[in-house]
Parts: structure tokens; C-alpha cells; sequence
């Protein structure tokens, strides 16, 4: 009940362009593009910032440890049983540029058959925050976003304490401010073939294949944004047999967390998935406006 615990807002700006060529020349139909794409990306996302109370029978049963209360009667009285508050902004301000450039040939070496082949390249550059404010965890470090002089954002400072394992910075680490290394390698042939049999117009068999690469998901940027030191969830939960409430609504997120501390993670070599698909097809004109 209440207003909703998160603060969600969103305001991107994009910008793009792209530019087609075609070439005919002879039995060569060839085509070429390039698509270059700007974002600026401006999330706030703030888990629990409003802070979230979940009530139980626990404190008006009959017995610490039993069931028979009344959870509304418990939250009458303000004795919540766990609660959540969020610390920090969980804010940023990031940028990042596509560039997608193809060529495809459509050649026709003789009547009845045709040959479509094109080859399409992608760089997607991982986002970067204007300020740094990212982090991410690995198994015995937290990697925090720094400038080429290995200095980390000064918002850092308040919750940096909390981090219970060490941490570097991207700049020690070498990795890219972004937290991930750029992939350059994104390459993606086509190729299809249509065919008449014997110069046969009625019966047309088509043939193709490509690999196609997914984008990169702008959950995992956010999620890298509410890590500490930028960002944290402190859990309040009080046992399951304390008979009498030493918590209330009003005092509980100051009181010490007894929940763990948990962050996001993604593997900093982690490239996009790929697909491959492939179709097959025979078509034949059986009448005057009917194929199968």
C-alpha cells in the first residue's frame, strides 16, 4: 500500500544518421550504407528509495515465533517485521556511438539466377558515464569507474565505506572506464541464391543465410549504476522469536542492516549473442495466380 518504493525517470536523447548508395553496373545491382547512432543516455533509477516495510503477524500472536496476529494490526501499531531503504541517487548521465556500415551485391551472371551476397560491419561502443559513476563486483574486488589519472567520483566517498572487499579502480585494472572491453570484431556476412531450374520461370528455389548480432541490453547499464559506492540497499529484518519490537516504522532504516550486501556483475570481456538463420525455400506456379 502507499506510494510506489522506486523512483524511475528517463530522459534520452538520440541522434542519428545514415546514408544509402546504389551502383548498377551491368549484371551488378550493389548497394552500400553506413548508420551512425548517438545516444545520451539519462536513467534515474532508485530501488527502495522510498523505502519498503513488509508487516507480519509476528508481534500480535499469541507467542514470538507464532502466527496467529494480525499483519494489519502489526502495521497499525508500526512494528514492521523487515524493511528496505535505498542509499544514494542512483543516477547517470552516459554516452555511447554506433556505427553500422554494410555493402551487398546483387549479381545476376546469367538468366534464372542470381547470386545476393553483402557483408555487414558493427562497432557498438560500450556506454560510458560523463563522471564515472559506475561499479561493478567481481569475485574478490570491486572494479570502480576512474579517469585515465585514476581518480573515482567524488559521490563515491559516502558509501565507500560499505564495501567489504577491496576495490580498484578501471584505470589499475586496465580496463575501459566503461567497465567492459570494446569488441571490434562484429562482422556479418549474407548470402542468398535464387535459381530457375532449366530457365524455368514457373519453378524458383531460394536459399539463404546471415548471422545477425543482438544489441547491448541498457538493464546491465543501470544495474552497474546501482552498485556500491554509488548506490545501496540496506536490509532490516528482525528475528523470527523477538518478543518484544524494539523496531518501528519511523526508526527502522536507521537502525544497524543485518541483510548482506549484494551488487551487479557482468563479465568484462562479455560480447553481445549472435544469430544465424538460414531459410529454404521452392516455390512453383501451379496456374495463372497460384503458386505453392
Amino acid at each position: 500500500m502507499g506510494d510506489p518504493a522506486n523512483l524511475v525517470s528517463r530522459k534520452n536523447n538520440s541522434f542519428d544518421f545514415f546514408s544509402n548508395l546504389s551502383w548498377v553496373n551491368g549484371t551488378h545491382h550493389a548497394k552500400f550504407g553506413v548508420y551512425i547512432f548517438r545516444l545520451r543516455f539519462n536513467p534515474l533509477e532508485a530501488p527502495n528509495s522510498r523505502g519498503v516495510f513488509n508487516f507480519t503477524p509476528r508481534f500480535t500472536s499469541s507467542a514470538a515465533g507464532l502466527s496467529d496476529g494480525n499483519a494489519f494490526a502489526d502495521f497499525l501499531l508500526g512494528y514492521p517485521s523487515t524493511a528496505q531503504g535505498g542509499l544514494g541517487r542512483g543516477e547517470e548521465d552516459s554516452r555511447t556511438t554506433w556505427i553500422h556500415m554494410y555493402a551487398q551485391d546483387d549479381w545476376q551472371p546469367r538468366s534464372g539466377f542470381t547470386i545476393n551476397a553483402g557483408l555487414r560491419y558493427e562497432i557498438n561502443g560500450h556506454m560510458s558515464e560523463v563522471q564515472n559513476r559506475l561499479s561493478s563486483v567481481e569475485l574478490e574486488r570491486f572494479v570502480i569507474a576512474s579517469d585515465e589519472a585514476g581518480r573515482i567520483h567524488p559521490d563515491a566517498a559516502a558509501l565507500l565505506p560499505l564495501i567489504p572487499i577491496p576495490y580498484t579502480t578501471t584505470e589499475a585494472a586496465g580496463y575501459h572506464r566503461s567497465l567492459l572491453r570494446p569488441s571490434y570484431l562484429r562482422l556479418a556476412p549474407r548470402l542468398g541464391i535464387a535459381w530457375s531450374p532449366g530457365g524455368n520461370s514457373k519453378t524458383v528455389l531460394r536459399t539463404g543465410i546471415g548471422l545477425f548480432y543482438n544489441q547491448w541490453s541498457y538493464s546491465v547499464q543501470t544495474a552497474f549504476a546501482q552498485n556500491l559506492p554509488f548506490y545501496s540497499t540496506r536490509s532490516i529484518t528482525t528475528a523470527s522469536d523477538t518478543p518484544v519490537p524494539s523496531l518501528r516504522t519511523a526508526s527502522v532504516l536507521d537502525s544497524t542492516a543485518t541483510g548482506s550486501i549484494g551488487a551487479s556483475t557482468m563479465e568484462p570481456g562479455y560480447r553481445t549473442e549472435y544469430a544465424t538463420s538460414w531459410t529454404f525455400d521452392l516455390q512453383r506456379e501451379l496456374s495463372s495466380g497460384l503458386l505453392a
